[in-house]
């Protein structure tokens, strides 16, 4: 496939993942705020899903508090509500997100598609180091077992 449809596929993707975090903060906070910097909020998280997607790496650890972080600060900025529901509610989105991923990552690996590339946010590599400590684990557990 040509690189060029995989970068435009990757940065819709990127797309999808904004309405769908902005579709659910709608669903979870009930009264928008007219602060006009959330449009650059929202453009500096969209950059931050892209980064990966053009080949900057950043580790995973990093890249996850950058997330919720931003998550954090885009609520805050967009909707008006408690401090405690702002920090409750990234938390919990992006704690399902990465879980989320690591089991479609997974069903896909089982299913014999390894190969096969997951929009994630940038979590490619927790996931990967997830399913590696799980596959030793299990080598070790057999080993154990044949010794």
């Amino acid at each position: 496939m040509n690189p060029i449809f995989t970068y435009v596929g990757s940065l819709l993707t990127s797309c999808f993942y904004i309405l769908i975090m902005h579709k659910l903060m709608k669903a979870f906070f009930s009264c928008p705020s007219g602060n006009p910097l959330r449009f650059v909020v929202w453009t500096v998280y969209y950059i931050l899903q892209v980064v990966p997607i053009i080949g900057v790496v950043i580790s995973p650890p990093v890249m996850f508090s950058l997330n919720m972080s931003l998550v954090l600060i885009i609520s805050s900025i967009s909707y008006d509500a408690g401090i405690k529901r702002h920090c409750i509610f990234s938390v919990l989105v992006c704690a399902v997100w990465m879980l989320m991923e690591i089991s479609v990552d997974i069903i896909l690996r089982l299913a014999g598609m390894e190969g096969v590339g997951i929009a994630d946010g940038g979590n490619r590599h927790l996931i990967d180091a997830h399913v590696s400590a799980c596959h030793n684990r299990g080598a070790l557990r057999e080993a154990d077992r044949t010794a």
